[in-house]
């Protein structure tokens, strides 16, 4: 079971990905405005990734290592 912060992570992920699924069947106005929300929820959602897996780490370090680097 993930823990609750993992849980919140996830989501934000997921709502990007929603969104830039959701802007792709979009119409806009401009390609170029198109272009722009695309750009700016994939740079969320990598941001997201970035967040999620930064956090998955701290799981993997033992109870010694964590006084370490305390």
């Amino acid at each position: 079971m993930a823990c609750s912060i993992c849980q919140n992570l996830e989501h934000d992920y997921q709502v990007c990905v929603r969104e830039i699924n959701s802007i792709l069947q979009r119409r806009f106005r401009s390609g170029g405005e198109k272009l722009r929300e695309l750009f700016r929820w994939q740079d969320r959602r990598d941001r997201a990734v970035q967040a999620l897996y930064a956090h998955r780490k701290t799981h993997d370090i033992s109870p010694q290592d964590r006084l370490k680097t305390a």
